[in-house]
């Protein structure tokens, strides 16, 4: 897998990775709660994807980049920290952006005037609104203590990933394990703090503003998720689908890279 590169965004430091990088058109990665740029691994070398510049990024508190303050951690941070790394990242160029799980809500957040990009594709999605809450989106059967404490054995990550995966392969199941608790700053807590106050923008609203073609995809083994929630979300959703992958669960792009980098490829033809 490509190597870890860093770009300093206004004194924070930024890690990504980087493939293909003489090629124009981008498609930039956001991964989820807990995880980090090697969660995209199928994707960065994948051959249906090598006619792209293909670039992940750590999200702040996670993997090699910088930890945000704890007193100064909100999602709007989060969110303007990775938007400020793309707007550098991609130098111009256009380029899509394929976000997984908490990353569909950062760039949510982030979706202003100054990103443009031409198309979103959504695994796992998770993006709230008015009409469009927490309690209408998750599976309240599933356990997802793990991903807001810091009090955690590595048990109970293995737990919640086999809620969250159907993968078999002790590699995936190993980086998940590494990544969340290489997570920095309690993140996990802080994070928790702000969904239960509502400290979030109106997502759904954003997206469907941004006005660009939305692909959503989720495993047809979705656990967390409640996958038909955004169905009649205003959002410009790529031909009018809500795609659903066999024999994959919330890690869709882990447990089904074959199909979902099918999918991914696509949907950047047609965007580009």
């Amino acid at each position: 897998m490509a190597e870890i590169s860093y770009s300093n965004i206004d004194h924070f430091t930024v890690a990504y990775r980087i493939e293909n990088p003489a090629q124009e058109e981008t498609i930039f990665f956001i991964h989820g709660n807990s995880c980090s740029s090697r969660s995209w691994y199928n994707q960065i070398k994948s051959e249906a994807l090598s006619g792209y510049r293909l670039i992940a990024i750590d999200l702040p508190n996670h993997g090699n980049s910088q930890a945000i303050d704890p007193s100064k951690f909100s999602l709007e941070v989060m969110a303007a920290i990775v938007g400020s790394a793309i707007r550098k990242l991609a130098q111009d160029k256009p380029f899509i952006i394929c976000a997984l799980s908490l990353g569909t809500n950062i760039i949510a957040e982030l979706l202003d005037g100054s990103i443009t990009p031409k198309g979103l594709l959504f695994a796992g999605t998770c993006i709230m609104g008015e009409g469009f809450e927490m309690a209408k989106l998750v599976n309240k059967s599933a356990n997802l203590e793990a991903l807001f404490t810091d009090e955690v054995s590595e048990d109970k990550v293995v737990d919640y990933f086999n809620i969250a995966s159907c993968s078999k392969n002790e590699q995936d199941k190993a980086i998940i394990a590494e990544d969340f608790f290489a997570v920095k700053n309690n993140f996990r807590p802080l994070l928790y703090g702000v969904l239960t106050a509502g400290l979030f923008k109106d997502e759904v609203k954003l997206v469907a503003q941004k006005g660009c073609p939305v692909c959503i995809v989720y495993g047809e083994e979705e656990k967390i998720i409640n996958t038909g929630y955004l169905k009649d979300a205003p959002i410009n959703l790529w031909n009018k689908t809500i795609y659903t992958i066999p024999s994959a669960g919330h890690f869709v792009n882990i447990d089904a890279p074959a199909a979902f980098n099918e999918l991914l490829a696509g949907f950047a033809l047609d965007m580009f």
